[in-house]
């Protein structure tokens, strides 16, 4: 803050301390005088600093309430003007501001912005893969071994000659062959094979078609867009969602 005379009154820690990185504590420390800075700057040569020095003073003639003063070398370090008047005396609050430092977290912000989308992405592909494997696996391991299973309730039905032992065999027969249905189910949903052979759109209208014929409901499916069918994650998620 300064007060109408341009001399610095308070300064945050944020001012000083850019002011020792710059090396010019000097110039702008409190005590010191803000108009006497962009004089200085004039007499190093900066190109600007005497633009700089007639908004001053335009600003203390009372040319508007605020203003953004900047040399022409140094666009990317602005400083906003904020007029205000308090029990008889006028003073500035001077907001020093580097734009350039604000463009780079800016891209800095942009860079890990799209790290984080494209660490995203090639997370969801592993889960992808995962599911592919966990289904192939389902299939060449679990499937197989209830084939196995159901055969040999098949020559158990033969042997069984008693109607205990048969009901017994039926039953277990029975909760082979809903299992068989459930776990074919989950590896449909965890690697969906329709995607492949027929794209998003038909097999979404496969899946309620068999959904309405199971249960008996009438299920009206709008399918709207263009099925690129590129069987990517995407897809299978919005699969599962149905």
């Amino acid at each position: 803050m300064t007060s109408a005379d341009w001399r610095i009154l308070i300064a945050n820690r944020a001012w000083i301390d850019r002011a020792e990185e710059e090396q010019r504590c000097a110039l702008l420390s409190i005590g010191h005088n803000f108009r006497f800075y962009w004089l200085w700057l004039q007499m190093t040569g900066l190109a600007g600093a005497q633009d700089a020095i007639d908004q001053l003073d335009q600003f203390t003639a009372g040319g508007g309430l605020q203003a953004q003063v900047h040399g022409r070398e140094d666009e990317q370090q602005r400083f906003c003007l904020s007029r205000f008047d308090f029990l008889g005396g006028r003073y500035t609050i001077v907001a020093r501001s580097n734009a350039g430092e604000i463009e780079r977290l800016r891209r800095q912000n942009r860079a890990l912005n799209v790290s984080l989308m494209k660490a995203e992405t090639r997370l969801v592909q592993v889960h992808e893969d995962e599911r592919v494997r966990l289904a192939r696996d389902l299939h060449d391991t679990a499937a197989q071994h209830l084939i196995g299973m159901n055969l040999m309730l098949g020559k158990m039905k033969v042997m069984a000659t008693d109607v205990v032992s048969a009901k017994a065999v039926a039953d277990l027969s029975e909760l082979l062959g809903q299992f068989h249905k459930d776990l074919r189910g989950l590896t449909y949903l965890l690697h969906p094979p329709q995607i492949g052979e027929h794209g998003l759109h038909g097999a979404i209208a496969r899946l309620c078609d068999g959904f309405a014929q199971r249960t008996g409901l009438s299920i009206d499916a709008r399918i709207y867009g263009e099925d690129r069918r590129r069987n990517s994650p995407a897809e299978g998620a919005a699969y599962r969602i149905v």
